[in-house]
């Protein structure tokens, strides 16, 4: 039970105090927020739709603002940089294991990473990425 401690009619202790006689085992969370920002969320939350408080949303706002306009490339690694630039270049997986003293099965995992992270699906896209934005 959520009663209002400032509901009108009688005094919100008052009613407490009373329900509390009648059913001493039963637990209460009393919150008082103004504005009937309490009301609202409820109502939302009960209609099937979500509450987020206005704080929350502008925080979120700002966080996706920063990620938005930083290019996709620059969560890449160093080795998934230098990786992503060889493919590229043309370079075949076996090419680029030797060069880098690396096995192929770990060029094919740092390929499988780069292309998630930058949201692509094929070297062909990953070219045209990586020429798109001048990155060799």
């Amino acid at each position: 039970m959520v009663p209002d401690i400032n509901m009108s009619g009688r005094s919100g202790p008052d009613a407490l105090k009373e329900i509390k006689m009648r059913l001493p085992d039963l637990l209460f969370l009393v919150l008082s927020i103004c504005g009937g920002k309490l009301i609202i969320a409820i109502c939302k939350i009960v209609s099937g739709g979500k509450y987020v408080s206005p704080i929350l949303a502008e925080k979120l706002a700002d966080s996706f603002q920063g990620q938005h306009h930083q290019m996709p490339h620059k969560a890449l690694s160093a080795r998934e940089n230098q990786v992503m630039c060889m493919i590229a270049d043309g370079k075949s997986a076996d090419h680029i294991a030797k060069e880098l003293s690396i096995s192929i099965h770990t060029i094919y995992s740092y390929r499988n990473r780069i292309l998630q992270k930058l949201r692509l699906k094929s070297n062909v896209e990953l070219t045209k990425y990586v020429l798109g934005n001048k990155l060799i």
